[in-house]
């Protein structure tokens, strides 16, 4: 990481000291800038290999006209939420950490994009040579229509450069499945991350409006996750979202889909699931994680979780209604005590406590 120059553009204390801890650690030249215009006059004079950016300094037309200035270049955006500039974000050279982050979720993120950068120049490079071996086989055909005499000599040659082209293709679909797993997978959980739930549970649920199938959610909370982060520290809490994250696979079947929500919560999408089908799997779950003895300094500590379902019955009947019911109920979930399992009703309320202790 020796040859990685680093710009930060942060103006929050607490993410610009892990950010530059971290970047001493892995040995990066870095600069540090809390000022978005001081930092796009760096981005000019300056040559990065790699921009940390808080979102809430820019407005979202600026963060894709910065892009589009430097489309070579990887950005990891942070902050609490992708909001309105998901939309004004080139994906294929993107990143985003969600706030707050420890410092291992933050180097695997950061190794991640770097990867997915060297990866995208090494596909640019093996496309030239690809080009350039097209361009070879057009002048050897072109050589054959001149001369019948040189027939084997083409031919044999023609072998050659199929044979490359061949190698070359089949490097070019391995990149290009590595990129395709990176942009889907959570880097701290190995689950499926945000984007990628999104666009499975809009698919799922047209699916079973379609086939008039049931459909269900579950939304996961890790009770009390902050006072663990705050009691064991980062690299424990890392460790009990990823110790999580492997139960909730285990917990699953094979055509459910897990992903990382956002901070510490989980969601699982149930295809061709009743609401009774539903609650068996949820409890199953919430007993498997109950009955898990998370490691830490001191030997082990038991954690629990929450559990809202929604399911697309009763009176749900559009996708936010279905997210909502399942968001809800594990925020009455927590309410209740936490460990537990909750339904979703159609137009249930928030739980004032639990809603206000969102902001």
């Amino acid at each position: 990481m020796k040859n990685e120059n680093v710009l930060i553009i942060d103006a929050e204390e607490s993410s610009k000291s892990l950010l530059s801890t971290l970047m001493k650690r892995l040995d990066c030249s870095f600069s540090v800038e809390t000022d978005p215009k001081k930092a796009l006059t760096h981005l000019k004079d300056e040559t990065f290999t790699l921009v940390v950016a808080e979102l809430s300094l820019f407005e979202p037309q600026g963060i894709r006209k910065v892009q589009d200035s430097n489309p070579d270049m990887p950005f990891m955006f942070i902050g609490h939420s992708l909001g309105a500039f998901s939309d004004h974000i080139n994906p294929s050279m993107s990143d985003f950490l969600p706030k707050p982050f420890g410092l291992e979720e933050a180097e695997l993120r950061l190794r991640r994009i770097i990867l997915q950068r060297d990866t995208c120049a090494h596909n640019q490079e093996q496309m030239r040579e690809l080009k350039t071996a097209k361009d070879e086989l057009q002048r050897k055909n072109r050589e054959l229509e001149l001369s019948v005499e040189d027939l084997e000599h083409i031919k044999h040659l023609y072998k050659e450069i199929g044979n490359e082209l061949t190698a070359t293709t089949e490097e070019l679909r391995q990149a290009n499945h590595q990129l395709e797993v990176l942009a889907i997978t959570d880097g701290l959980t190995d689950v499926y991350n945000h984007r990628y739930f999104m666009d499975q549970i809009q698919d799922k649920f047209e699916n079973s409006k379609k086939r008039s199938k049931s459909l269900s959610l579950l939304m996961i909370d890790i009770d009390h996750f902050k006072a663990f982060n705050d009691n064991h520290g980062h690299m424990t809490g890392d460790a009990v979202l990823r110790s999580i994250a492997r139960l909730l696979k285990s917990s699953c079947r094979k055509n459910d889909i897990v992903a990382r929500y956002g901070g510490e919560e989980f969601a699982i999408i149930l295809p061709e699931t009743d609401s009774k089908e539903a609650e068996t799997i949820a409890e199953k779950t919430r007993a498997l994680v109950e009955n898990h003895q998370v490691p830490n300094e001191e030997g082990a500590q038991r954690v629990t979780i929450s559990i809202g379902i929604g399911t697309n019955e009763k009176g749900i009947d559009s996708l936010n209604a279905l997210i909502s019911s399942a968001d809800k109920a594990l925020y009455h979930a927590k309410a209740q005590g936490r460990n537990r399992v909750v339904f979703g009703k159609p137009n249930q309320p928030m739980p004032v406590l639990e809603w206000f202790s969102r902001f």
